[in-house]
């Protein structure tokens, strides 16, 4: 069918109807986001996977239908089901700042919970004890630093951005991390809780101050965060915001 735009900004089928005249089949089929009698189109519905992420294909036979064995092994689909912005997908851009600082949360778990994997390893280590344990605390270095790099994602959210969707956040904050707690726990023990023997001890003292140093380091780029998003504002689970976070830098590392 052939297509042309009228002097009105109509959309019309030459020698046929109007866009407005047409029947919701072959509007869907032009346009599958309107419907006949609504010229706008609409918004996302959720922010569940199915429908941000599926592409309403029909073929059956299409290959790109079928689970590949990476989707799978990954569970990709479940993993992209997760994030869960409470700001109305309507407001876009609201929805995509609290769809950032969710998935910047959600990875930092991710990697803590590989820190501490490698960190419990230390108990029980394997082969060379004294190699073993330096390959874990090179690792879990390696997992504070991109920890801290997640931070910087933060920093393309400006004040007024993270203001209109933190009332959203309720009581939810980082400084009720489970998992952060026990990192710092972790880290505080002499070699980082590795029962090696004393002979060993001074080949990982260098390991596990560089550790320290990073759980440091990733402390202070929060505060600064904080401290640029909410200034003297407290915090959302009753602390003193960042006189609080500032209080506890030196603490557990």
């Amino acid at each position: 069918m052939d297509l042309a735009v009228e002097p009105d900004g109509q959309l019309r089928l030459m020698g046929r109807m109007s866009v407005g005249q047409m029947d919701e089949a072959e509007l869907r089929c032009m346009h599958p986001t309107r419907s006949a009698g609504d010229p706008s189109p609409r918004p996302v519905p959720s922010s569940r996977y199915e429908d941000q992420h599926m592409d309403h294909r029909t073929d059956e036979n299409d290959p790109a239908d079928v689970e590949s064995p990476y989707t799978a092994y990954l569970h990709v689909p479940q993993l992209l089901a997760l994030q869960q912005p409470r700001t109305r997908p309507a407001r876009g851009a609201q929805w995509c700042d609290e769809h950032l600082f969710i998935v910047v949360h959600q990875a930092s778990e991710l990697l803590l919970a590989h820190a501490l994997v490698e960190l419990r390893q230390l108990r029980h280590p394997t082969g060379s004890v004294a190699g073993s344990a330096q390959v874990t605390l090179q690792r879990v270095h390696d997992l504070l630093r991109q920890l801290e790099g997640l931070l910087t994602l933060l920093d393309t959210l400006s004040e007024e951005d993270f203001a209109s969707f933190r009332p959203l956040l309720g009581e939810a904050s980082g400084g009720q991390s489970v998992q952060f707690a026990e990192l710092f726990h972790h880290i505080t023990q002499p070699r980082c809780g590795a029962p090696l023997p004393l002979a060993h001890a001074r080949q990982m003292n260098a390991g596990v101050t560089r550790v320290r140093e990073a759980a440091k380091s990733w402390k202070e780029r929060h505060l600064h965060l904080v401290e640029r998003m909410i200034a003297d504002q407290p915090g959302t689970d009753g602390t003193a915001g960042v006189a609080y976070l500032r209080s506890r830098i030196d603490r557990a590392t």
